[in-house]
């Protein structure tokens, strides 16, 4: 029996020649869009640290504050832990200005929540990402505290006052107030001080316009002692003044957030 091919033996190899240029154009199109791709996501990784840096600015330069101004913070809460120990012994509170309060912040991570949410982050190299994970859960932990710290700071406002009869069972109730004040001011700057830690180590963008307006406010609030000119009356409390200065301080597209609100008296 005689086998016969469909054609000449030439034919196929041309046929074969024509797939692997077919194949081969296959390829180069994959991966020249590949290269776009990977071009893509390497300008939108490097917007993304241009917007982050103003906002790690801003949350770093307050987290730094905090540990600048904790020399002065523990020694108001030492003054006030005397006062109420002689109130304790004496039975009667002496007349008390305002006893201060604490830097109050809103913490902002809108940033970085749309980059996770669009998938931007997950094309950081690994060790960025990471150092950026690391650096916001801080601040995260920061914000959970803010409202804690100016609860205690309210509550110790209630001894500001023209002076009074002091009931003995008050002073556990201020003791207590003074041991979680000091607790969340360690704590909120201990906070801080590794969120810095770590976007330096890791050489994250940072605004250091934005940065400085925050770590240099001024932080002399709970430097000077409580004023013995007491308070016209009892049922003190922080932000006395806050409305007029936030009125004549407005929000603008060009402002980033309150700046130093726990300022006003």
């Amino acid at each position: 029996m005689r086998f016969t091919l469909p054609g000449r033996l030439h034919g196929w190899r041309k046929f074969g020649g024509e797939i692997a240029i077919i194949v081969f154009g296959v390829l180069i199109a994959l991966a020249a869009g590949q290269l776009a791709e990977d071009w893509n996501w390497s300008r939108k990784v490097s917007e993304a640290r241009q917007r982050l840096a103003p906002e790690l600015g801003e949350g770093l330069g307050q987290a730094v504050l905090y540990e600048r101004v904790l020399p002065c913070t523990e020694r108001r809460l030492d003054e006030i832990a005397t006062i109420v120990a002689d109130a304790q012994k004496n039975g009667r509170l002496p007349p008390l200005g305002d006893v201060g309060q604490t830097y109050w912040f809103t913490w902002t991570t809108g940033v970085w929540q749309s980059l996770v949410a669009d998938q931007t982050a997950t094309h950081f190299k690994h060790d960025e990402a990471q150092a950026y994970v690391g650096t916001y859960q801080f601040v995260a932990t920061l914000d959970q505290a803010t409202n804690d710290q100016l609860e205690v700071w309210t509550m110790l406002a209630g001894l500001s006052g023209p002076g009074r009869r002091f009931a003995p069972n008050e002073a556990n109730f201020y003791f207590q107030t003074v041991t979680k004040a000091r607790f969340l001011s360690r704590f909120m700057a201990g906070a801080g001080l590794r969120a810095k830690q770590l976007a330096t180590a890791y050489r994250l963008p940072v605004d250091e316009e934005v940065f400085r307006s925050y770590a240099d406010l001024p932080a002399d609030q709970l430097c000077k002692p409580i004023s013995r000119e007491g308070a016209a009356s009892y049922g003190q409390a922080p932000w006395k003044g806050s409305v007029e200065k936030i009125r004549n301080d407005p929000i603008t597209r060009q402002s980033i957030g309150m700046r130093g609100a726990s300022t006003t008296k």
